[in-house]
């Protein structure tokens, strides 16, 4: 016959059996806290190596998350430029995705690979002016339409082509002419390519209230500075510029140093600052850069100002060419909605779908001047979609290709007929470029009559 427990032993199993339920519990709580961090590893595992897929590189896999890195610095002459030899990181939204590119700026302040200074013999070269569309930091630059043009020319042309790309991100015609005059010149280039994009004119308004002119009205520079510009619309309504600026930069911005090393904390944070902006701007504030593609009556004056200042512009550029025995010829990227229509990109910088009127000057310039003018958007139209970014609105790889085939017809034509052997001017001012002085009251400077 047993013996009934006694009190301390009765005790102790009381005590077990309430502990036994306890270590369970932190069991399953740390059984579910080590699953639920190892779906965060492979979560953040597999949104690197989704950037590994976009950077067609395995450095996202230890590196801190891809965001742009800043490579532009002040200039005195032509407002900023590229630091020369900075490698940078190149990354669509949220930091990563849609493109990252690794990528670094040659010696000479150029997205190129490095170039000779002297020109060797039997050389053709093709130096192209423009903005961020020809800089293309948002993809690999063996996959840029300069790239891809240069390797057609050379694969058809018995001798050897350089295409240089000089594209500088935020360039207009004034910046382009001071570069091409001041620098670029020295290069020797047979063919000079101008893309012009829908902004430029907004550009070379603010530019030019910031240019500084010799007392003949040459143009000496644009110095560092020149602030966006509001434009007045119809009824009055102007957004500010400070709130335009707030807008565009609002999503760009990494407030926390975890979204440094953590694709998903900056995945998080992106659609959460995304989410956070659409609450707050039921109607997003419309940015005034591409005004010249919109049809507010009450913007008519700003378009004859910026479009007079822009023609002048490339006509001193085109006079500098011609000096210096190159070829000129103009072209322009047009912007995603003028090819895919509504719903890209590019929304939120006009009302409606937009003019092509950009096409129109353009078109009408080049006759003036003589030279030949590419027309873009057809071969982009015929071309289907994925063409541009969604997000950033710059080509992709696969637009770039459309604008290479584009252009090589006119660029390989202008390359037979460019002169050889005639030695660049000296550097000041290019005989038959007009003068221009400042006209008082709105601060930007037109040629003197």
């Amino acid at each position: 016959m047993e013996e009934p427990p006694t009190p301390s032993s009765a005790g102790e199993v009381s005590c077990e059996g309430a502990r036994g339920p306890k270590r369970r519990l932190r069991a399953r709580l740390g059984l579910a806290l080590a699953a639920g961090l190892a779906a965060l590893l492979v979560a953040e595992l597999l949104l690197r190596l989704a950037v590994c897929a976009h950077a067609h590189s395995p450095r996202p896999l230890w590196m801190p998350t891809a965001r742009r890195t800043g490579i532009e610095a002040p200039h005195p002459v032509r407002n900023h430029a590229l630091i020369p030899g900075k490698s940078f990181v190149s990354s669509g939204k949220p930091p990563g995705f849609e493109f990252c590119v690794f990528s670094s700026v040659n010696w000479r302040g150029l997205h190129d690979d490095e170039l000779n200074g002297a020109k060797q013999k039997g050389e053709k070269r093709v130096l192209v002016l423009g903005d961020s569309f020809v800089e293309a930091r948002q993809v690999p630059r063996a996959r840029n339409f300069c790239e891809q043009l240069e390797r057609r020319l050379n694969e058809a042309l018995r001798e050897r082509v350089s295409v240089i790309n000089a594209g500088v991100s935020s360039y207009s015609p004034i910046l382009e002419y001071l570069f091409y005059a001041r620098e670029l010149v020295h290069l020797e280039p047979d063919v000079v390519l101008v893309v012009f994009f829908a902004n430029d004119v907004f550009d070379d308004l603010r530019y030019s209230a910031a240019a500084a002119f010799d007392a003949d009205g040459v143009l000496l520079a644009v110095p560092p500075g020149a602030p966006l510009l509001a434009l007045r619309k119809t009824g009055g309504l102007t957004e500010p510029d400070s709130l335009q600026v707030a807008f565009r930069t609002a999503m760009c911005r990494v407030e926390d140093d975890l979204c440094a090393w953590s694709y998903l904390v900056a995945h998080l944070q992106y659609r959460t600052r995304a989410r956070a902006l659409n609450r707050l701007w039921a109607q997003r504030p419309k940015n005034d850069e591409f005004f010249i593609l919109e049809r507010d009556p009450d913007l008519e004056p700003a378009k004859r100002r910026g479009w007079y200042l822009t023609g002048r512009y490339l006509a001193w550029l085109h006079a500098a060419c011609a000096a210096n025995g190159a070829r000129f010829l103009l072209t322009a990227a047009p912007i995603a909605a003028q090819v895919q229509g509504p719903g890209s990109h590019d929304h939120f910088f006009f009302s409606g779908q937009p003019s092509n009127d950009d096409r129109v000057f353009l078109q009408r310039l080049a006759a003036g001047l003589q030279v030949p003018y590419v027309d873009l958007l057809p071969a982009l139209q015929k071309a289907g979609k994925g063409l541009y970014y969604s997000r950033d609105g710059h080509w992709t790889a696969k637009g770039h290709g459309v604008v290479a085939d584009a252009l090589y017809p006119y660029v390989r034509q202008a390359l037979g007929e460019s002169r050889s052997g005639v030695s660049p001017l000296p550097l000041g001012r290019t005989p038959g470029t007009p003068t221009a002085r400042p006209v008082a009251g709105n601060g930007i400077s037109v040629e003197t009559p």
